[in-house]
């Protein structure tokens, strides 16, 4: 190999431009460290600002006492139809009508999951254990209050016994409509 003399003033020179790119590299190593850690703790973003309606409706979509899906809302025939919101929907934004559908999935996802996980302490056959609509309850209330009044009894006090458990919202969805005295229990 050669060896290439240098002067002491250009071997300075030299060494001094070494240290120059090298204090260099590592402030932009540490700026993109810094950016890094900036990008990972910045805040989240909020939640996009919606109109009144619709914030209503994700309201009454996250309240699980709510009845009816946002398909249901949405069906003229159907008996939880929403005159105010089928008439808005298409005013919405793209945005506003996604959350909105993004809201009433996860509605019906935690409604499945919770009769997933429920376990019957008998043998139970998944296609036995499905739960009733809350519209089949609304059709036999006329029949239960009939029974009622025969017995001379206020709604209220009428006793009804289920034996046919799934996940309990036969209890719920009788309360609703004035039978608040239902037994129907996983035994």
């Amino acid at each position: 190999g050669s060896v290439q003399e240098s002067t002491p003033g250009e071997a300075t020179k030299s060494a001094t431009e070494a240290a120059g790119k090298a204090k260099k590299k590592t402030k932009n190593r540490l700026k993109l460290s810094m950016k890094a850690k900036t990008a990972k703790t910045k805040p989240k973003q909020e939640a996009p600002a919606f109109c009144k309606e619709v914030m209503e409706v994700l309201k009454q979509l996250s309240d699980p006492q709510s009845r009816g899906t946002l398909s249901d809302r949405l069906n003229p025939s159907h008996p939880c139809f929403d005159k105010k919101l089928k008439a808005g929907w298409k005013g919405f934004s793209k945005k506003e009508r996604a959350a909105i559908v993004e809201c009433d999935q996860k509605k019906m996802n935690a409604s499945v999951s919770a009769v997933v996980s429920i376990e019957h302490p008998f043998d139970a056959n998944d296609d036995d254990h499905c739960e009733t609509a809350p519209e089949a309850y609304r059709d036999v209330a006329p029949i239960l209050h009939h029974i009622a009044t025969l017995l001379s009894k206020a709604p209220k006090k009428l006793r009804i016994y289920d034996p046919f458990y799934c996940a309990g919202s036969v209890v719920k969805h009788l309360t609703e409509l004035g039978f608040p005295q239902v037994y129907n229990k996983c035994e």
